[in-house]
């Protein structure tokens, strides 16, 4: 992990495994900033989570590990103090894409089970509906 203090602008996308997201830590004060792009920033030990949108920002409060992840494709700027004031980490953690890949196509699999059971329970719904009603009495 590099330290680092000024500026910095990264590019974060949710399709590349690894740029989703980015790691700050120990940078307590440094302001983000989401150039484009919806951004969820959460930070340890603290439990309102933040989102931005284009043009909005946020001051980081705590010294322990902030992520920064994209919903989408995002560009952010980080503005870090001074370096008197604090020295911060940043890093862009690596996402192991296969086991995002398994719990992807596990959901798909549990998606295409629930629609499933849904059209099931439609279609008999609807074969019940268009039965003939029986009579009884004795007459036909």
């Amino acid at each position: 992990m590099d330290h680092l203090t000024g500026l910095k602008l990264y590019h974060l996308d949710r399709s590349l495994a690894d740029r989703r997201a980015l790691k700050l830590t120990g940078a307590r004060g440094a302001r983000i900033v989401s150039i484009a792009g919806d951004v969820w920033v959460t930070e340890d030990r603290r439990y309102d989570d933040v989102v931005l949108a284009a043009g909005e920002s946020t001051v980081l409060e705590r010294d322990g590990m902030a992520l920064i992840t994209a919903f989408d494709s995002a560009d952010v700027e980080v503005v870090l103090p001074a370096a008197g004031e604090a020295a911060a980490a940043i890093a862009v953690p690596s996402i192991d894409a296969a086991l995002v890949g398994r719990h992807v196509r596990a959901a798909h699999r549990m998606r295409v089970q629930a629609v499933r059971a849904a059209f099931a329970g439609a279609a008999e719904w609807v074969r019940g509906k268009l039965r003939p009603a029986r009579r009884s009495g004795c007459c036909a």
